[in-house]
């Protein structure tokens, strides 16, 4: 050492005995401890306090400050009652802090302290506590601490280690903490099991580069972990926050190195825990996160986390709406048995492996709008109650609903990707299929009251839609307008609402057993048949307003297509017969071909020839369906052809006599006279009209013997051409449905 070095350490060790010095007459004449700018050994400042009263053979501190001092070695200076203010700026110890058993009556400042290690157990703070920019290069235990009027670790440097770890057990004790803990770093473990949390919790931006143990503590104000990161395992197992906790931007990076965890021992695990405020998470997660058995009393979000090495969440209870927007969970996520008693969102939610809502209770709406799932996502034997909406979904690995009861509102799946087999069963007002694509087809089974949609459906495989063999409990089948109907397969279904305008291949649809259709208004003469709700609409635009009971059979909540031409629904008549009558089904035909020659009739101007030939068709036999409409009019035909034959069509009785006029000899002269006698009337000869109307009309080839007027060959002429066409078309009218 050269002389200057040796000079400036014997002025400094003078100073340094001077400064002692004074500080022991602040003790002794104030009672108080101030050191300013100063090196000090641990059993030094031990003494210094010793020298003060004691009460119960504990230090009684009046006040203890300390600034830019330097203290070397261990230090005990536990069992302390602090009365005053604690106020300790810019200290540096180098060895072991003890607190333990201290009691702090004022405010406790420990402001850009850099402690070595720090023992603190059992220490009660009774005003506010602040430790800004403090640094823990080693262990910090604030074991059984209590904080009643809060706590400050904004912007503090770091914590070596924050275990509370009892010593004679080895377990992990108590950390009672009521305020604000900002910014803190936490360079090893650190451990608040079972702490009592009384005021508001701050860890914004906390950095816990070892494990967290936050298991059994009880937030009772807010808890704060904006933007926390938790290097190693977090455990808040147990943990109850009776306020709002806030989780947003929280990054859980623990290394889960045995994967999926289905057991305590996860890298950050809630198990257990309860949210009795609104809870927030916003958080990136790489090991596997545990909710298991958790409460949630008002709302919580897990809005854009990222969990990265799965989840958990399986016999959680969110009694308030659950937010996973935006959420991924990379390698799964498991939600069994879980009970949503409000709002569902999973808006945007990416599933990436098998991912799975066995058993779930979903009391209110549930969401997937935007949702994403690379492996199958399974709902099995889940209840739904409310509303199941899952609009532009996209289902890679399939979705499953086996054993699930779905009696909702609303089933949402327009625009929704199916690309493994769909089997599903479910009853709701209002299913909504728009624009879904079913890749590998599927079977949906209906149960009564349901209505579905499929309008612009993409089905690349067969589909099978099943409802009940019960009439008045048949499913109703909505709209099918431009759906590839070659896939698609009707049993037990309502279909007099439904759309089938725009519908592809309709004539390769196939339609089961129990299938129904609307029917025209009711009135005398018109025939009950089987209607499509086109019809409907088409008539109503040509102003017959009686069709509208046939309109009003859609559902409210379906906009009114705009008016349907005619034509068009020739067209899907036509579709529909060919459909029947390829499967045999020629009464089932009958009626779309009905529809078919009607709309064509109603298509046709009315001064057309079309027109006439249509309207004269159809009056006449009903389009050779109505065998009762043209047995009448044959029966008419020959009736009134029978009349006019018997008052015009038979000529008049004549009779000629021969009279004695003159006698010559040898000659005698004779004179006819033709003499008209008494005629028959035409109740005589209608007997006589009707045999002959008869005969001449069911022979239409065989040549007439009976003489005749020239009325009456006229008549029976015309005859001769009218009855063998209505009686033809009665015939084909009868063969048309008693065929099968």
């Amino acid at each position: 050492m050269s002389d200057e070095d040796a000079v400036g350490a014997s002025h400094e060790a003078i100073r340094l005995e001077i400064d002692l010095s004074e500080a022991r007459r602040a003790v002794e004449l104030e009672r108080r401890i101030s050191l300013s700018q100063v090196r000090i050994t641990g059993p030094e400042l031990r003494e210094l306090i010793h020298q003060l009263p004691q009460r119960k053979s504990k230090p009684v501190v009046p006040e203890f400050r300390l600034s830019g001092v330097t203290v070397s070695g261990a230090c005990n200076l536990a069992d302390m009652h602090v009365l005053g203010v604690l106020s300790w700026k810019d200290v540096h110890f180098t060895g072991p802090v003890t607190l333990s058993r201290s009691a702090f009556w004022d405010h406790v400042d420990l402001d850009r302290v850099s402690f070595e290690s720090l023992d603190a157990d059992d220490c009660k703070f009774v005003q506010h506590a602040s430790l800004r920019r403090t640094r823990f290069s080693g262990p910090a235990s604030f074991q059984r601490a209590i904080w009643k009027m809060g706590v400050d670790f904004t912007h503090i440097g770091s914590f070596g280690s924050a275990r509370t770890l009892d010593r004679k057990s080895g377990k992990v004790e108590h950390f009672r903490v009521p305020r604000q803990v900002a910014a803190s770093r936490f360079e090893s473990t650190a451990s608040f099991a079972g702490s009592r949390f009384l005021g508001p919790v701050g860890m914004r931006q906390t950095h816990f580069g070892g494990d967290a143990n936050f298991v059994n503590c009880a937030f009772q104000d807010d808890g704060v972990f904006v933007r926390a990161r938790f290097e190693e395992s977090a455990y808040f197992t147990g943990a109850t926050f009776s306020s709002h906790a806030n989780f947003a931007g929280v990054k859980f990076l623990g290394d889960d190195k045995d994967g999926w965890r289905l057991i305590d021992g996860s890298p950050t695990s809630f198990q257990g825990s309860r949210f009795l405020g609104s809870a927030h998470f916003s958080c990136t997660a790489t090991g596997h996160v545990d909710f298991k058995r958790s409460l949630f009393v008002e709302d919580v979000a897990f809005t854009d986390s990222q969990f990265q090495g799965g989840a958990q969440f399986n016999q959680a209870i969110f009694r308030g709406p659950s937010g996973f927007h935006m959420t991924n969970f990379e390698r799964g996520v498991d939600f069994a048995n879980v009970e949503f008693y409000a709002d569902a969102t999973f808006s945007q939610t990416h599933f990436g492996g098998e991912s799975r809502f066995t058993g779930a209770l979903f009391e209110g709406p549930s969401n997937f709008r935007y949702a994403h799932a690379d492996r199958e996502l399974r709902f099995d034997h889940a209840v739904f109650a409310s509303t199941l909406s899952m609009p532009r979904a996209r289902w890679d690995g399939g979705i499953s609903f086996e054993g699930s009861h779905l009696d909702v509102d609303l089933f949402d799946a327009s625009y929704t990707k199916f690309e493994e087999r769909l089997q599903i069963s479910l009853s709701a007002v209002r299913a909504d299929f728009t624009g879904a694509r079913l890749s590998s087809g599927g079977q949906l089974r209906l149960a009564g009251g349901s209505a579905v949609s499929l309008e612009d459906a993409d089905l690349l495989s067969p589909v099978i839609i099943s409802g009940s063999d019960a009439a008045e409990s048949r499913p109703m089948i909505i709209s099918i307008q431009r759906v590839n109907a070659a896939n698609l397969t009707l049993e037990g279904v309502s279909l007099s609402a439904c759309l089938f305008d725009g519908a592809l291949n309709l004539d390769q649809i196939r339609l089961g057993g129990g299938a129904t259709f609307a029917t025209p208004p009711m009135r005398r003469w018109r025939a009950k048949r089987n209607v499509i709700v086109e019809e409907g609409l088409a008539r109503e635009a040509a102003g017959d307003k009686q069709w509208s009971v046939v309109v009003d059979m859609l559902p409210t909540w379906v906009d009114k297509p705009h008016a349907i031409s005619a034509r068009q629904v020739s067209e899907t008549y036509r579709a529909l017969r060919k459909s029947r009558e390829d499967s045999k089904d020629e009464p089932g035909a009958a009626d779309f071909y009905y529809g078919e020659m009607e709309m064509r009739r109603l298509a046709a101007r009315r001064a057309s020839s079309e027109r006439l030939i249509l309207s004269t068709y159809w009056f006449t036999s009903g389009y050779a369906l109505r065998a009762l409409r043209a047995f009448l009019l044959l029966g008419v035909l020959l009736v009134a052809v029978g009349t006019l034959f018997a008052a015009i069509g038979f000529p008049s009785e004549t009779t000629t006599r021969f009279v004695r006029v003159g006698q010559y000899p040898d000659i005698e002269y004779v004179e006819a006279t033709r003499i008209t006698t008494d005629q028959p009337t035409l109740s005589d000869r209608l007997p006589d009209g009707l045999l002959y109307s008869l005969e001449s009309g069911i022979s239409l080839l065989r040549p007439s013997n009976t003489a005749l007027t020239t009325a009456g060959v006229l008549v029976e002429t015309v005859h001769r051409v009218l009855a063998p066409i209505l009686l033809g078309l009665a015939l084909l009218s009868l063969r048309g449905r008693v065929k099968r």
